[in-house]
């Protein structure tokens, strides 16, 4: 059996779980013990953040490469996923493709670069995997 000691951090700023049971637009990203700097690994918005994030968290652990991982970056005890709320959006999103909630995930996928995303929309490259992996070695997390 998989032993799994990769940190999860879910929402941990203050306030932060309380608005991300509504909508909004989050971050996920991978931190390495004694780095500053994290890498930005996915953007999303969601009207039920929690319950998107959550849906993500059982896809990474059943499949790692959904983030560009591999079985191995889940046993590490230095890494940390953080998944965080990046804006809270007071307003229900009315349908799958609401245009407030694209345009505020695009913003912030403009901002953080995420590296398993095209930067014009929020669907992952291809080669996520190759790319997380020689990210991770080039700024020494493996």
């Amino acid at each position: 059996m998989e032993q799994y000691k990769i940190k999860i951090q879910f929402f941990e700023e203050e306030s932060q779980l309380k608005d991300a049971i509504n909508g909004g637009v989050y971050l996920i990203d991978l931190q390495k013990d004694g780095k500053e700097e994290p890498i930005y690994l996915y953007v999303g918005e969601s009207g039920a953040v929690i319950k998107r994030c959550g849906e993500h968290l059982y896809t990474l652990f059943d499949k790692p490469d959904y983030f560009g991982l591999d079985s191995k970056d889940l046993e590490r005890n230095d890494l940390t996923l953080r998944i965080q709320l990046v804006e809270p959006i007071k307003e229900k999103k009315r349908f799958w493709w609401d245009k407030n909630y694209k345009n505020k995930e695009l913003d912030a996928i403009h901002t953080y670069n995420p590296v398993t995303q095209l930067p014009t929309s929020d669907r992952q490259i291809q080669n996520k995997y190759e790319v997380v992996q020689n990210i991770m070695q080039e700024l020494g997390f493996k």
